[in-house]
Formats: structure tokens, C-alpha cells, sequence
């Protein structure tokens, strides 16, 4: 397996302190993510995100449902947040999310993503026709 990274910003008009509260409650998730992925949360460990929380997620990949199993790694309250996404022991990618204060109340803020792509060739050639423009479309 071959690892892989990806990274991305956006500015909001909107504190850190908002900006992260949004992105750490779960009742938020299926705001943050595409709808063609149908995000559902099945279980959830606490509503807002902290350090140890985790979640069990289903989505929808071209109609056929995936299971997802996030658990937060590492957090520190406005500034970052490192999760863990799992699909079975199948496929995993790292998401960290860094939140950083600009002028005028805005935010930026930073994804940067790791995941490896198992199959040798036939994966990274998954991963360039596909995989890829999905992550950064999410």
C-alpha cells in the first residue's frame, strides 16, 4: 500500500470559536459532507467531538451503503482536530483540521489528509482516475 495526501483550505467569515464549533457537532456532519453521500450517524459517542470521541457513520457510495467508523485522535479546543476514519480494515484515511484566526473575524481553515491505497498498481490507478477527485470534492 502506498501512502497518499491531499490538503485544502477555505476562508469563513466567522470566528475559530464558531468555525470549530460547527465542524465538531455531529448533528452538523451531513452540512459538511456532500448530500450525494447520504450521510447517517448510527451511534455517537457524545454530540461534539473531544478528544477520544468516535463515531459510527453510513454513507452511500454510487447507491451501495458503506460503514464508517471515526474516532477522534487528537484535539486541541479551536486550533485542531485529528480524526481517524475507518472503513472496516479495508481502507482508513487521517483527517486533521487546523483552524487559524485572520482579521476581521474570519477563519481559515486547513484539511490535510492521509489514507493509503491498498492493490498495489491496480489501487493507485483506482486512486488517480477516481479516488483522489473524490477526497477533494468532500
Amino acid at each position: 500500500m502506498s501512502l497518499r495526501s491531499l490538503s485544502g483550505q477555505i476562508e469563513l467569515n466567522a470566528s475559530a470559536e464558531k468555525v470549530f464549533q460547527y465542524f465538531t457537532d455531529t448533528d452538523q456532519f451531513a452540512n459538511l459532507l456532500p448530500q450525494s453521500l447520504r450521510l447517517r450517524i448510527l451511534r455517537r459517542s457524545a454530540r461534539h467531538l473531544s478528544q477520544g470521541a468516535s463515531l459510527e457513520i453510513k454513507t452511500s457510495l454510487f447507491m451501495a451503503p458503506i460503514r464508517w467508523r471515526l474516532y477522534v485522535q487528537s484535539f486541541s479546543h479551536a486550533r485542531h482536530i485529528a480524526c481517524l476514519w475507518e472503513y472496516g480494515s479495508f481502507f482508513s484515511l487521517e483527517l486533521n483540521d487546523y483552524f487559524e484566526s485572520l482579521p476581521k473575524n474570519q477563519t481559515r481553515v486547513t484539511d490535510c489528509v492521509l489514507y493509503r491505497v491498498p492493490w498495489g498498481p491496480v489501487g493507485k490507478g483506482i486512486d488517480r482516475l477516481w479516488m483522489r477527485h473524490r477526497l477533494q470534492r468532500i
